[in-house]
């Protein structure tokens, strides 16, 4: 991995990555047999066994870290396949990125999310927290680590530009935002990935990504219309037929096309590495 190579000779580099937080949960057997069942809808979605199956590989976690570095996130908390509550709590109120009125407010309904509805045992998602500033990680995917790593660099970014994560959050209820915000996180993993590791890969993010955004697509244009029957602009109710058939061609037109790019992507990757090399 160019990752590895990287860090040993970057001592500085080498310096930051150590420096990350990483904080692991113990496995057990019962929990963890639980946790895949309740993943098998979004393994089936996204077409990957490794969603929800727990530790992340080690090579994986490493390349997690450089993103961080190189995107400035470096306070920024890994969890990875552990329920803590009480380590999110502490990062919730002790965060400097937020005000104290997001503690107590979107900070403290995320943080009460956690603890009454445990990632680790009933697999929700993985997910970056950013009023606790954790990324909270599930699966054994390097594709999903690194998108939620494009999270926490967007919030970063947004910060330093004094835009908190309590009015980041609160825009995404916009759908456009929404979008947007996971268009930035997936663009930032594509990115590393590109940059630093194998062509397989990449071809591999495409297929899991493309996929992931269209349900994020498909929940938006389900809440549009939704919305849009509400204020009485549409007459005829959101059927689940509707619902399933929105969802359902949405994240099958995905895999298709996230395959066809990542093809593409790799293609064009070799063919600028044989340009390079001649």
């Amino acid at each position: 991995m160019y990752t590895n190579k990287r860090l040993s000779g970057d001592t500085q580099l080498r310096e930051s990555v150590q420096s990350l937080q990483v904080t692991r949960g113990k496995e057990y057997l019962v929990v963890e047999g639980i946790r895949n069942i309740f993943a098998i809808p979004a393994k089936l979605v996204l077409w990957n066994a490794r969603v929800g199956l727990g530790a992340l590989h080690e090579n994986s976690l490493t390349a997690l870290k450089v993103a961080l570095v190189d995107g400035g996130a470096t306070s920024t908390h890994i969890s990875i396949n552990e329920y803590n509550p009480i380590l999110i709590w502490q990062r919730t109120f002790s965060n400097d990125k937020t005000s104290m009125l997001t503690k107590v407010t979107l900070g403290t309904i995320v943080a009460l999310h956690y603890t009454f509805f445990p990632n680790k045992l009933l697999y929700i998602s993985d997910h970056y927290n950013q009023f606790a500033d954790s990324i909270c990680l599930y699966s054994d995917s390097l594709e999903i680590a690194l998108h939620e790593a494009g999270h926490a660099i967007d919030v970063t970014e947004k910060s330093e530009k004094n835009i908190g994560p309590g009015l980041y959050t609160l825009a995404s209820f916009f759908p456009p935002v929404h979008l947007y915000q996971e268009v930035v996180a997936t663009r930032k993993a594509l990115r590393f990935i590109s940059d630093h590791e194998s062509r397989r890969c990449l071809r591999g993010a495409f297929a899991l990504l493309f996929p992931a955004f269209a349900t994020h697509l498909a929940g938006q244009i389900i809440n549009s219309i939704d919305l849009a029957n509400s204020w009485g602009i549409l007459t005829e109710p959101t059927s689940p037929r509707m619902r399933f058939y929105i969802f359902f061609w949405l994240v099958v037109v995905a895999h298709i096309v996230g395959r066809a790019v990542g093809n593409f992507a790799v293609t064009s990757v070799k063919q600028v590495h044989t340009s390079i090399n001649n």
